[in-house]
């Protein structure tokens, strides 16, 4: 019988640790949400044009307005100069900013 009890005591306090582990995850990921909350993300439509407004940006302009798309503009920064001048080809003609991130991920993936 003694053993029994002394199981379940093994049992029980492996158990507490992972509740405490737990409660500091949730703290955690409370307080990441509260951060992401707090952030706004650029607006810009996924089937719009990349810029609105009239005549397109320079190059300069469109890499400026590309970084407030963070995990984009990653990608297009590691992008050889050919596949860049492509991708701005296509913003200069029009594409929406679906395509454009499409083809910049495309292009940074097979290469």
């Amino acid at each position: 019988m003694g053993c029994h009890w002394f199981r379940l005591l093994l049992a029980i306090s492996g158990l507490l640790p992972l509740a405490a582990a737990s409660e500091e995850d949730d703290a955690y990921l409370q307080a990441l949400e509260a951060e992401a909350a707090r952030i706004e993300a650029p607006e810009m439509s996924e089937t719009e044009p990349a810029e609105t407004g009239g005549e397109r940006k320079d190059r300069a302009g469109f890499e400026a307005e590309l970084k407030k798309h963070q995990g984009t503009y990653s990608f297009y920064r590691a992008l050889l100069e050919k596949d860049k001048a492509e991708v701005y080809k296509a913003y200069r003609e029009g594409a929406d900013f679906a395509r454009i991130r499409k083809m910049i991920i495309s292009r940074r993936l097979h290469r």
